[in-house]
């Protein structure tokens, strides 16, 4: 008899012990989904923010979203900075390539892309008194944006100027 309660005993030493085992088990399972999809969620908040970047030049409702040579020089310096950041040329998948009318500006230096600032924002004139006048600014418009499939990040943006 002795020996039965001693037997009884063990055998539910080893019941706890498995179901503590298996409680762990659960927790850690739980606890290891719930970090994946926190990571999951700040990966999606990140892509966003990123992409934002891009998409708010781009009219979604019909209004047309004027856009300055500014704001393009602004784009283009953050996609230098993106892809001297990542080590990216032009042809990788995450290379940002920021156009005017199809034409690639991302690397473009300082100089012409102050000189774009100076040509192209705007047409001045002087007026009777040798002051400086500006008459007409020039605008833009979001005509395309690309997102990598791979990604989800915004990997092309073309402009075109604003024809009123």
């Amino acid at each position: 008899m002795e020996n039965a309660s001693k037997a009884l005993l063990m055998i539910a030493g080893v019941l706890l012990g498995v179901l503590i085992l298996t409680i762990m088990v659960y927790v850690f399972n739980h606890f290891g989904n719930y970090n994946q999809e926190v990571m999951e969620e700040m990966r999606e908040k990140d892509i966003q923010a990123f992409n934002n970047n891009f998409y708010k030049f781009e009219s979604t409702t019909g209004d047309i979203i004027k856009v300055t040579m500014h704001d393009i020089v602004g784009l283009v310096k953050f996609a230098k900075e993106y892809n001297t950041k990542n080590g990216v040329s032009y042809g990788d998948a995450i290379y940002i390539s920021v156009c005017i009318n199809g034409t690639r500006i991302e690397e473009e230096t300082e100089e012409q892309l102050m000189n774009r600032l100076s040509d192209i924002e705007m047409v001045s004139r002087t007026d009777a008194n040798g002051d400086l006048i500006v008459v007409e600014k020039y605008y833009y418009i979001c005509q395309e944006i690309r997102t990598n499939k791979n990604t989800r990040r915004v990997n092309y943006i073309n402009f075109r100027r604003y024809e009123n």
